[in-house]
């Protein structure tokens, strides 16, 4: 921007449309860097240079002619579609420069204030990539018509008191092409000095361009850039064969890339049982019929004892009408009842509704009443938790010689996989309690892959210390059940102490299921050497975990595996699982990892279209354990639960997480926070409102 403005009128009337141009707050484009922005920059960069082949070198010219606005319009276009697809962000200010630089000329630093415009685009509503390249044109033309003041001035007036050493307005910058008629492409670009996070130049040299991202190299890698200039390329290919199309259409992936995102890594087929939870029971209690299986407070029960009794709870429900679909709520405190009531409501064919008799009353109330059960499985001592289903309620204590005079042989199956196991209930962005409807099928898909995966051993323990309520406690009770292991049920307490005081004793365990918060706990109330003997595996989940978390098992439990499981309760459970290698980083969020068995997830933008590796997105799941929906929420069920456009299987869908994440070049999964307000406090999902 030259000095030409001819009057103190003049300059105002400029000033006053920067003013209004670039009013209000505009957060910067926020990138998929490859390392986080550090505290002080060091101003170092590297230059990426490309080419564009002659036939869309051709295309873009006519696309530029066709609208009537310079070739440099063109490009800028793409390069704003480029960014939307990388950030997110629909609106965005990017640097531009106010004229064209001749032949041999280097782009001028981004330090050098007195060349530059600052466009500010918006790419909202989805246009097509004619109306967006004619929306950019007229940015551009007012732009230049009022670039008759210093850029630095503009700044001054509307960031006032900014030093000039940087620029407080954008961080993306595309300098004008040069004309080069002939000679070999180099694109050069001068990198002094250089404070933007990316800079794109080009040169025109008549059947060809050439092009170059001069990047930092604080904040990208050289593969991210080369990445960028072929997405670039992709976009702009596609825009030459197809003007008229809308620009979230534009396929930003080529074939092969899309081929590995939504195919190769998601290839997680495995075979598993085709029966219900309680049937692979009843054939381990079969194979093992003296092995423990349930410890509480030094009493045991055998795996015959255990079916035994659940065969009579079954046969008791199943006379009072409980069969495939039928609700039965369960409000039972941590003892051998509460694992003989879930299987005999299973062996009925019924589904269970898990009720912490920790919450209060309305909210118990509130989900025996919106679940409909037909039964409320509970102690004498509980039931005056839910007054209000008296005439429901059995009493697994006091009704207990009536139970017991029912045959303890397996009742004939009549659930089937297909067919509901229980009804969990989680916070939503309602505010309001609602109902996931988890399925046989994917349960026991989700089991069978955690016994192989997390090594769970016949006669090894495995501690269950959290509510049934909560979904991380599936993992610490049926694979265990499942494959011989005994279940070792603590009491409920405050602040975790009956796990620690249970893991300080030297124990044969499988795995320990736990959440980072608890994690945190046990590192500062173990010793090293108490830390060296806790379990064969750690399974963490229910929130996001940190690597600083793990430094005492790292350092003085070698042995033990790591593995940070996520999964939302929509999905049964955990679907996604990252094992902590040696190597990893000492501080941090470690990473979710990768899809387990029968297992999809896609990272989408917001039109449902995948989006590059490092490139923050939607993370949405399928597969075979997402839920049926919510119980009698059909309006939030079409909402969360969509069609899957992948799979190519009828009827499938995909679950919309809520969750942010991003792929990292090996296809091992990041995850990056809520898109709602919603948080997790020791792995219970909490609205903020």
């Amino acid at each position: 921007m030259r000095d030409t403005a001819n009057s103190p009128e003049e300059r105002s009337k400029q000033l006053e449309y920067w003013r209004g141009q670039l009013a209000g707050e505009l957060s910067r484009l926020q990138l998929p860097f490859d390392r986080p922005r550090p505290s002080e920059e060091s101003q170092g960069c590297a230059v990426e240079r490309f080419e564009l082949p002659g036939s869309l070198t051709q295309g873009l010219k006519r696309l530029a002619e066709k609208s009537g606005c310079p070739l440099y319009v063109t490009l800028l276009t793409g390069v704003a579609i480029l960014l939307q697809r990388y950030s997110g962000q629909d609106e965005m200010i990017v640097g531009g420069s106010g004229s064209e630089r001749k032949p041999g000329e280097l782009a001028a630093p981004m330090g050098n204030f007195e060349n530059l415009l600052a466009l500010r685009m918006d790419l909202s509503a989805n246009p097509t990539f004619l109306e967006l390249q004619s929306r950019v044109g007229a940015v551009f033309l007012d732009a230049m018509a009022h670039a008759g003041v210093p850029f630095s001035e503009v700044v001054k007036e509307v960031r006032p008191g900014h030093e000039l050493g940087g620029n407080p307005l954008f961080n993306v910058a595309v300098s004008q092409p040069s004309q080069i008629p002939q000679g070999v492409c180099a694109a050069e670009v001068s990198s002094g000095n250089f404070t933007e996070d990316l800079k794109f130049s080009f040169e025109d040299h008549g059947e060809k361009l050439c092009g170059a991202i001069t990047y930092a190299t604080d904040l990208f890698d050289r593969t991210t850039i080369t990445e960028m200039a072929r997405h670039w390329r992709n976009l702009l290919t596609g825009a030459c064969a197809d003007p008229a199309k809308a620009v979230s259409e534009l396929a930003i992936l080529s074939a092969d890339e899309r081929n590995r995102i939504v195919h190769e890594w998601n290839a997680t087929r495995a075979e598993y049982p085709n029966n219900c939870v309680h049937e692979l029971f009843e054939r381990q209690a079969e194979k093992t019929p003296d092995l423990t299986a349930v410890v509480y407070e030094g009493k045991t029960l055998s795996y015959r004892e255990l079916n035994e009794r659940a065969n009579q709870v079954a046969h008791y429900l199943r006379k009072r009408g409980v069969g495939p679909e039928v609700l039965v709520g369960v409000c039972l405190n941590r003892t051998p009842e509460m694992v003989i009531g879930l299987l005999g409501i299973w062996k009925a064919g019924g589904a269970y509704v898990p009720l912490d008799p920790a919450y209060p009353v309305e909210r118990l109330s509130y989900m025996m009443q919106d679940s409909a059960a037909k039964f409320l499985l509970t102690s004498g001592e509980l039931k005056r938790h839910i007054p209000s289903t008296d005439d429901k309620a059995i009493l697994l204590d006091a009704d207990w010689k009536q139970i017991a005079k029912e045959s303890s042989a397996n009742p004939e199956s009549s659930a089937v996989p297909s067919n509901l196991a229980y009804v969990m209930y989680t916070s939503g962005s309602t505010g309001e309690p609602k109902g996931a409807m988890i399925l046989h099928s994917g349960l026991v898909n989700y089991l069978w892959w955690a016994i192989s995966a997390y090594g769970v051993e016949a006669g090894r323990s495995v501690p269950v210390h959290s509510s049934i309520s909560f979904d991380l406690t599936v993992t610490s009770l049926y694979p265990a059940l499942l494959a011989g292991g005994k279940v070792e049920l603590l009491r409920e307490d405050v602040g975790a102490q009956n796990l620690i005081a249970a893991l300080k004793k030297a124990e044969n365990r499988s795995l320990v299921k736990i959440t980072p918060a608890h994690l945190e706990l046990l590192s500062q109330q173990l010793s090293s050497q108490e830390a060296a003997n806790v379990t064969k595996t750690f399974v963490i989940g229910g929130e996001a975990l940190l690597a600083e978390n793990l430094v005492l098992w790292r350092e003085f439990a070698p042995a033990t595996r790591l593995i940070n499981e996520y999964g939302p309760t929509e999905t049964v459970v955990g679907c996604c699982v990252y094992e902590v290698r040696p190597e990893d980083p000492r501080t941090g969020p470690v990473a979710i990892g990768r899809p387990i068995a029968n297992t999809q997830l896609y990272i989408l933008d917001e039109n449902l279209q995948p989006v590059p590796t490092g490139v923050k997105g939607d993370l949405y799941i399928g597969g075979d354990g997402v839920a049926r929906g919510y119980l009698n929420r059909p309006e939030l069920t079409q909402k969360k639960f969509i069609a899957d456009p992948f799979s190519g299987k009828s009827g499938a869908r995909l679950y919309k997480s809520g969750d942010l994440a991003r792929y990292r070049k090996d296809g091992t999964l990041e995850f990056l926070g809520r898109v709602d307000d919603q948080v997790k406090v020791r792995g219970y999902r909490i609205e903020l409102g």
